[in-house]
């Protein structure tokens, strides 16, 4: 790396003083002639530094095309081509991913540091940091090419990853992105077909997330979210990201993501962008007033201290945490207990008792709820192993995994649904696998069916509940 650092400087500058211009650091010792111009410490901050951004993507940009070629012309592979999906996160980068036939990212909340025991863990609520998860992949996004995340998770044992397939779910639906996958269902066979004690990722040792994840399947696969009927392009020419000032950015339209669809334009001319987007110049693009004028009267931006969805499908209130997706075949969201959330129309509502809690209804007819046969009732506190041990009883620091059976942590909420036929409706308990457990007693009053769901049940911990119309 060093020596091609050098040859790029040589090729690029040609002489001296233009070099010890552009660097604003170059020191006696150093000369790009004998190899000897050393690489910035990391990739932030001095022109050293932002310098090399454009020399890795340029580098990156030819190695993706002379794989392309060799793909393309001598193995004669169709496949689509994609690279960079973690990282490279400055401006210049777009202009490497121009090259890619789609563009991918990963994203992931509560992350763990590293894998080695201890170590520290995060348990916050996300909503209150403005549900940040996948916020800055949706603006890596490059208009006119496919769009996925080929890993996203809400990691183990996040208190409060419950609510990661409903967020998940429908910000790839709102952004009307092409492909998600999550990481990881299993890496081991056992996994799969025997119980074991959760871990970072796998989806099949947790039975919390492989329950929230099926809103992601129905909000996103099947589409019960509608895509955000407007988009705002950050517009990035071809000619400065060949040489960006230092301190642009990308992540200037990060925030517009739960409101709009995003993405960047890149574009030989500044006056191009793709048909009926708004177009937000990268320069200023940080600047948030700038940007809510270019909106203006396009999209509709929601209230200081909420997050909301232009079609309305998506709301949240940063300062409670609390979640409501609202559509006609998925609604449901998070909330502490104490507190409530309802869809606009009140088909649901929902009223959290004893611990904060996930809870989300969907048609499995495909019907909207308010009609559906089958209706799958999904509530989710939280599930850790039995013996898993923290540090502390704020559990920030994890010392030891624990093993099976897992323990959900006991807490219960009111479902109100909205039905013509309520009257008519029973409830069931399920097993984590679907399996009928007992019959839930719900009361009916005025059209409303109640059904009171609480995690402890006499087959032990309940999660999920099925709700039949004749």
């Amino acid at each position: 790396w060093g020596q091609a650092w050098n040859r790029w400087l040589a090729a690029r500058f040609a002489d001296r003083d233009t070099l010890d211009a552009a660097l604003g650091d170059l020191t006696d010792s150093e000369d790009p002639a004998t190899g000897s111009v050393t690489l910035p410490a990391e990739l932030n901050g001095q022109r050293r530094a932002h310098l090399c951004q454009v020399f890795l993507v340029e580098t990156e940009r030819a190695m993706i095309e002379r794989m392309r070629r060799a793909v393309r012309d001598e193995l004669r592979c169709q496949a689509l081509v994609t690279n960079l999906n973690y990282g490279f996160s400055f401006p210049s980068a777009q202009g490497a991913r121009v090259g890619l036939d789609y563009v991918d990212d990963h994203f992931y909340v509560d992350h763990p540091p590293q894998f080695n025991l201890p170590v520290a863990v995060r348990y916050a609520n996300p909503i209150r940091d403005g549900a940040p998860g996948g916020c800055t992949s949706a603006g890596m996004r490059i208009w006119g090419k496919p769009f996925t995340i080929s890993e996203y998770d809400y990691t183990c044992p996040g208190r409060y990853r419950g609510m990661g397939g409903l967020l998940t779910g429908a910000l790839a639906g709102l952004q009307d992105w092409d492909g998600l996958w999550r990481f990881a269902y299993a890496h081991k066979d056992v996994e799969v077909s025997a119980p074991a004690p959760m871990d970072w990722f796998n989806l099949a040792n947790d039975p919390l997330s492989l329950a929230g994840d099926r809103a992601a399947i129905l909000l996103f696969l099947r589409r019960d979210i509608d895509p955000a009927p407007h988009r705002a392009a950050l517009v990035l020419p071809e000619p400065l990201l060949r040489d960006p000032p230092a301190h642009l950015q990308l992540g200037g339209l990060d925030w517009l993501a739960w409101t709009t669809r995003i993405g960047c334009a890149v574009v030989d001319d500044p006056t191009r962008v793709p048909a009926g987007a708004v177009a937000v110049p990268v320069r200023g693009s940080h600047d948030r007033a700038a940007v809510t004028r270019l909106l203006a009267g396009t999209v509709a931006l929601p209230p200081a201290g909420t997050l909301r969805s232009e079609t309305g499908a998506v709301a949240m209130d940063v300062k409670s945490g609390v979640l409501c997706i609202d559509t006609p075949r998925t609604a449901g969201g998070y909330a502490d207990a104490g507190r409530s959330f309802a869809t606009a129309d009140a088909t649901l509502r929902v009223e959290v008792q004893g611990a904060g809690a996930t809870v989300f209804v969907s048609s499995l007819d495909g019907s909207p709820i308010r009609t559906a046969k089958r209706l799958l009732v999904t509530h989710l506190t939280d599930l850790q192993d039995t013996g898993i041990r923290y540090n502390e009883s704020a559990r920030t620091t994890l010392l030891a995994w624990g093993k099976a059976p897992h323990l959900v942590l006991d807490g219960s909420a009111i479902v109100r649904l909205a039905r013509a036929d309520a009257a008519h409706c029973q409830v069931w308990a399920l097993s984590t696998g679907g399996h009928r457990k007992a019959r839930v007693e719900a009361t009916v009053d005025g059209g409303i069916l109640s059904i009171p769901v609480r995690v402890r049940g006499a087959e032990g911990a309940r999660m999920l509940y099925e709700v039949v119309a004749p």
